[in-house]
Formats: C-alpha cells, sequence, structure tokens
C-alpha cells in the first residue's frame, strides 16, 4: 500500500508547481519500494544539490509518530506544454540509513 503523501514545508506558493510536485511525489508512492512504508513528507520543492538531478526531497517514514526517516528524491522532468513548464515524475532514488527528525 502506498503511503499518504503531504507537504512537510517549503510548499511552493505556485499552486500549480505545488500540485504537480505532489502529483509526482504520489506517482512514486506507488513504487514498490515505498510499500512498507506509511507516511511520506515532502520537504524541499524541485531543486538541485550534490545530486545535480531536478528533484523533491522527501521523508519516508514507517509510522507517523517515528523519530526516524529515510530520504528519497523523486526525480522531475521538466516539459514545455503550450509555452508553460510542467513537472512530470521522472524516477526516484531511496537512500539507505535512518536520519533523526529535527
Amino acid at each position: 500500500m502506498a503511503p499518504a503523501v503531504s507537504w512537510k514545508r517549503n510548499k511552493p506558493k505556485d499552486k500549480n508547481l505545488a500540485d504537480q510536485i505532489m502529483k509526482a511525489c504520489e506517482e512514486a508512492a506507488k513504487e514498490a519500494d515505498f510499500n512498507k512504508f506509511s507516511v511520506m513528507l515532502i520537504t524541499d520543492s524541485k531543486h538541485t544539490s550534490s545530486d545535480p538531478r531536478l528533484h523533491a526531497t522527501v521523508n519516508v517514514k514507517v509510522n507517523a509518530a517515528d523519530t526516524v526517516h529515510q530520504v528519497a528524491h523523486i526525480y522531475l522532468k521538466e516539459v514545455r506544454r503550450d509555452f508553460k513548464h510542467f513537472y512530470d515524475y521522472d524516477g526516484y532514488k531511496l537512500y539507505d540509513g535512518l536520519k533523526p527528525d529535527v
């Protein structure tokens, strides 16, 4: 069963962008690797970091009350339609190890 997806912080003010990132994360949540988690919290919207691919960063937890999480990057593919930018789901990377919530 896919984890429930919600925003933890840094939700874009642009509603369309926020909706596109949410949709990409909901799509990723259906992947088998995420079945063991009950919660997926979006912590950062579209960006690059030490990982150069455009992505949203999420924390995933087995139980919502857990004080630790795993980190995943939900990759976004920029698509232009009707002279506008859209961001579609383009894979993910689930990182090993648990991190404490802060």
